[in-house]
């Protein structure tokens, strides 16, 4: 933005009064905000500026003039809006996970499916700007969900195949997904196809269950052994 000298309300005259002097603007933002140029935190970051020409302060003697905000939210100015010259509105990422099933064979509309989304974080040098983080997802049966409120950077998403072992994962598209400021959507699809249309396997369990005296006794427990006709075994 353009910087006007004014002398009252009128606009100064360099030509009478001489050359504009150099100004030097301290901004101040709040502590871990904002780490070596990168913004780390999802919320608005209120800014205060300390204005000088050379040492001396001229705060009292500047005004910031706003363009409307278009942000959604913006409480700038408003009772009780934290004090400050302006606001950074940050604008974070978002990924939706996407389950897909092959052939749309779904053994069970309420299968459901759990992800984890793993993100490495940032680091520049020996300096932390981000910690890692992983983001637990679970979607039912071929629905989506999205995680808003992200930081830049890649995404991998893996499926815990030992919760939904009936089906095999397909094909994984958009995987990793890379967010950044240009392109701050995307979406992972996980494919999947039914491998087994049973719940348990062709093993069978027993209980065992002992009286007072520790002698056995035996009750019958029926099993149903999937591909077989159910079975009741009774002891004599």
């Amino acid at each position: 933005k353009s910087v006007v000298w004014k002398h009252g309300t009128d606009e100064a005259n360099t030509e009478t009064m001489g050359n504009a002097p150099e100004l030097t603007l301290d901004y101040a933002t709040p502590e871990n905000a904002i780490k070596k140029g990168y913004i780390v935190v999802p919320d608005d970051i209120p800014v205060n500026v300390l204005v000088k020409i050379g040492e001396t302060a001229i705060d009292h003697h500047v005004t910031f003039v706003h363009d409307k905000c278009e942000h959604s939210g913006c409480d700038f100015g408003t009772e009780g809006a934290v004090p400050c010259k302006f606001i950074l509105h940050v604008n974070t990422c978002s990924l939706t996970v996407k389950k897909a099933i092959a052939e749309g064979k779904l053994q069970d509309p309420y299968q459901s499916f759990i992800f984890k989304v793993s993100y490495p974080g940032i680091k520049v040098g020996e300096v932390t700007i981000l910690s890692p983080a992983d983001y637990n997802v679970l979607i039912v049966g071929a629905g989506s969900r999205t995680i808003v409120g992200l930081p830049v950077g890649s995404y991998t998403v893996r499926e815990n195949t030992d919760w939904s072992w009936r089906y095999t994962l397909e094909e994984s598209t958009n995987n990793p997904a890379v967010l950044s400021a240009e392109s701050s959507t995307a979406t992972v699809t996980m494919t999947n196809s039914l491998n087994n249309e049973f719940w348990l396997s062709d093993e069978a369990v027993a209980t065992n269950v002992f009286n007072s005296n520790g002698s056995p006794e035996y009750s019958p427990m029926p099993a149903i052994i999937p591909g077989k006709e159910d079975l009741t075994d009774e002891a004599d």
